[in-house]
């Protein structure tokens, strides 16, 4: 894919790019996901794909993005669902990446995407969110907001100097509508997220999840990865297809893909 920068200084800390057919604010520094979207690379294409054929022929999906970091999933998919008159909610606490992700939902002109500066689990209340400088920090999405997975991930670059207090909140206790796709990218608090939204999940029909998990590379998580695969096996009662570290969990009442592993990768076929 083609990428545009729309700045005249090409020295601009922050400039607006093309990558397809959608725009993103960008940061100059060494972020991951803001480094590849500058190439005009699309971030995580396969978990876009999943997620459009999933929705696909659906009136008025509604996605939630937890962990939407600045954009790359909602804005594509908020874009992918506007013809459909579907809506889009996001959450990222990291407050500056949270205001990269606005900027770039308003050049889409994407009114129908809603996002909120707020951490989601299984308490309300407030949760401490480390402050990382978006122009050095290389890897923003990897910020775990559980101090003891920081510990074991070793990922950030920065030195953690000041921390602000977020508002948290459980799935079951927002006044979310029924959703027909969920996806979550939390750095180890996918369980959290899960166990503070039983009850809305019931609600919604049993939507489909798509979730991260860490191999065996962290062992520190290899008991708590256990526990959140039995809470979406057995007590949520879902179906799971992992591809790489991505899991696509798919309720038996409402599924909507058959997945299979081929050569080429996954094999989705519409049921």
């Amino acid at each position: 894919m083609n990428t545009t920068q729309s700045q005249e200084t090409s020295d601009s800390t922050i400039s607006l790019y093309r990558v397809g057919d959608v725009n993103f604010l960008l940061t100059s520094g060494p972020d991951m996901i803001n480094s590849q979207l500058r190439k005009g690379e699309v971030w995580e294409p396969a978990t876009l794909q999943i997620s459009q054929v999933l929705i696909e022929g659906i009136e008025e999906p509604v996605i939630v993005d937890i962990g939407a970091n600045i954009g790359a999933y909602a804005v594509p998919m908020g874009k992918k669902i506007l013809p459909q008159n579907g809506k889009l909610y996001a959450f990222e606490p990291q407050r500056q990446v949270f205001y990269q992700l606005c900027a770039s939902l308003l050049s889409n002109n994407l009114s129908n995407c809603y996002a909120y500066h707020m951490a989601i689990g299984d308490v309300d209340g407030e949760i401490d969110v480390p402050v990382l400088d978006i122009l050095t920090e290389q890897n923003l999405g990897a910020l775990s907001l559980d101090p003891d997975i920081r510990a074991q991930q070793n990922l950030l670059s920065s030195t953690i100097k000041e921390i602000e207090r977020v508002k948290i909140s459980t799935l079951d206790t927002l006044s979310l509508p029924k959703a027909h796709l969920v996806k979550i990218d939390v750095e180890g608090l996918e369980l959290e997220v899960l166990k503070g939204g039983r009850r809305w999940l019931e609600h919604s029909g049993h939507p489909a999840i798509l979730f991260e998990v860490w191999g065996d590379y962290m062992k520190g998580m290899i008991g708590k990865r256990n526990r959140l695969m039995n809470l979406v096996k057995k007590a949520l009662g879902y179906e799971v297809v992992l591809f790489g570290e991505l899991c696509i969990a798919q309720h038996p009442s409402n599924k909507r893909l058959e997945i299979s592993h081929t050569k080429e990768g996954l094999q989705l076929r519409r049921l």
